[in-house]
């Protein structure tokens, strides 16, 4: 039975003469399984919403043709009637938390469609047991770290046992160990039939899942493949195409090392961070100019809180971090550094993206048609140049990623700390990215990456961290 039909589809945004996404003809079978690929601003997004009932009831626009999944179609169905028959997973997970404690998240579906006691109580503990999130259960939402909150969503999607699960890079901000797990869930949800549309830049995971690969250009299929043709591309293929690995990348294939190349300007000292106890203790590491270190470790480590403790944002539970051998106040680490979180959104504040790179930087009174400069060079290099007037919350979530990266070096600090910084990128991108850093090793400048992107580490970091050695008793594991 078909269950995705797309007809001489055209969708264009409500006030735009410009076509969003134009796709002629695609099928595809109830119980197999779509990944949608292509660079950024390539229509996946614009795709995804259509087929979910978002898009035109939501953000408005004009449809053509027919998008119809599970016998849904978009501009003749409302967002209401796909309740329990499409579930979605979005790549930021705060855009579908609601509540602030995760049992009341995951179960609060079944309570807006006005399942018994009993019913809810049953399908929580079908859905805990299938992911394995024993240890998320009855936790503030903001304690989590992006991994988990992603989990968490995925979970509260789940418990309405949807027919189609639309998966929106959901691998983005997932550790190895939690991604396999994800690969499990999906192959168990395939075998009860359900029908799975998965759009991602991570390619590797996919990996067996697959029953065809679409790849979108311009709002156009470029090229479908089905599993077997895919997987048989090399890596100078996908590498022209603008896609990202097909291979898993093992931890054997990375660098790791907690000894810096060169003489250390940044130490960490008996250092432990943490809430109400310590998530990480111990810590001696060390950091020096001309590198770029990656720092891996399980989701809800606490890598975001170590990163929130370099920086001068939290303060350590103990320990010491050192500069050039002087001990260093929450103060000076602020003076010194500056962060790109896991969620921009906390770090846009001005009117235009030119702004947000230059004021209170020496460049802010720089001539913006001046392509010479510094900050107009970052937006051409991070390929953002022509975004240079917009607002900045109109932007996509790779596009804000990239505006804080160019803001970040822009800023002239010392250290330079990036959470999670290509959780949105395609292939140009994250090379963009990688190119960007390796040319910043000539200068004064300590960097690291916090990351779960074993392909930027493996391909454009120097050395790799992995802070789960550090890992106390209490910070529990998740059930892997």
């Amino acid at each position: 039975m078909t269950y995705l039909r797309i007809e001489a589809g055209r969708f264009s945004y409500q006030g735009s003469k410009e076509t969003q996404i134009e796709i002629e003809d695609l099928s595809l079978n109830q119980g197999e399984t779509l990944v949608v690929c292509g660079n950024s601003g390539s229509g996946k997004s614009t795709l995804t919403n259509l087929l979910n009932g978002i898009s035109p009831e939501y953000i408005e626009g004009q449809v053509q043709g027919k998008f119809e999944l599970a016998h849904l179609q978009a501009g003749k169905n409302g967002l209401d009637d796909y309740v329990g028959i499409v579930g979605s997973v979005f790549q930021n997970p705060r855009t579908q938390h609601f509540t602030l404690n995760t049992t009341d998240e995951v179960v609060l579906p079944c309570e807006n469609i006005g399942l018994d006691q009993a019913s809810i109580q049953k399908r929580l503990d079908w859905v805990v047991d299938l992911m394995g999130i024993d240890n998320l259960l009855d936790r503030p939402i903001f304690d989590l770290s992006g991994g988990e909150k992603q989990l968490i969503a995925l979970a509260s999607t789940l418990i309405l046992h949807p027919q189609v699960l639309i998966l929106d890079e959901v691998s983005s901000n997932l550790d190895q160990a939690a991604i396999d797990r994800i690969k499990g869930i999906v192959g168990t949800l395939q075998c009860q039939g359900m029908t799975l549309l998965i759009i991602d830049h991570r390619l590797e995971w996919t990996r067996g899942l697959a029953d065809y690969y679409l790849k979108l250009a311009g709002g156009r299929v470029e090229k479908v493949w089905d599993h077997e043709a895919f997987q048989a591309l090399s890596e100078d293929d996908l590498a022209q195409l603008g896609l990202r690995t097909n291979k898993p990348i093992l931890g054997s294939d990375l660098h790791f090392s907690k000894d810096p190349v060169f003489k250390p300007v940044l130490d960490l000292n008996q250092l432990a961070v943490g809430y109400d106890f310590p998530l990480l203790e111990g810590i001696n590491l060390a950091f020096s100019y001309g590198e770029v270190t990656a720092v891996i470790g399980p989701i809800g480590i606490g890598k975001s809180t170590l990163a929130d403790v370099m920086v001068g944002l939290r303060q350590p539970l103990k320990g010491q971090i050192k500069w050039e051998q002087v001990s260093q106040d929450r103060k000076s680490l602020l003076a010194k550094s500056f962060i790109v979180m896991q969620d921009v959104n906390y770090q846009l504040f001005h009117h235009t993206v030119w702004h947000e790179l230059v004021v209170g930087t020496k460049w802010e009174e720089a001539d913006p048609q001046d392509e010479h400069n510094l900050p107009n060079r970052l937006l051409d290099r991070l390929d953002i140049k022509d975004l240079k007037n917009r607002h900045p919350m109109t932007l996509s979530g790779g596009e804000k990623q990239r505006v804080l990266i160019a803001s970040a070096i822009v800023s002239g600090k010392e250290i330079l700390i990036f959470d999670e910084p290509t959780s949105g990128f395609d292939y140009e991108h994250m090379v963009r990215f990688g190119q960007i850093l390796q040319n910043l090793k000539e200068e004064q400048i300590v960097m690291l990456v916090f990351t779960h992107d074993y392909e930027l580490a493996k391909h454009w970091c120097d050395r790799v961290v992995d802070i789960e050695d550090y890992r106390t008793s209490k910070n529990l594991k998740l059930n892997y």
